[in-house]
């Protein structure tokens, strides 16, 4: 992964995922931190203080009306793919 790289990681507010974020943000991957609660901000906030880049949207992804605005107002959500495996 590199800095062309984005991830979005859901449940990124604690735990597994936010552990993730943090891992892969030493990467150079930019990291879209997701959660319903307002922790998915302060992983973004450790992601930066060491140098990575990251966004964070406090958000419930069933909720699609409010998801979809969300995830189109990330200012690199063009670097956003989905992959299918």
């Amino acid at each position: 992964m590199n800095k062309l790289d984005a991830i979005v990681i859901t449940g990124a507010g604690r735990g597994i995922g936010k552990a993730a974020a943090l891992h892969l943000a030493r990467t150079g991957a930019l990291i879209l931190c997701i959660s319903q609660s307002a922790n998915a901000v302060e992983t973004a906030e450790l992601i930066k203080a060491v140098g990575g880049v990251a966004e964070s949207i406090c958000i419930d992804l069933a909720d699609y009306a409010n998801a979809e605005p969300a995830l189109v107002a990330v200012p690199w959500r063009r670097r956003l793919r989905t992959r299918s495996g």
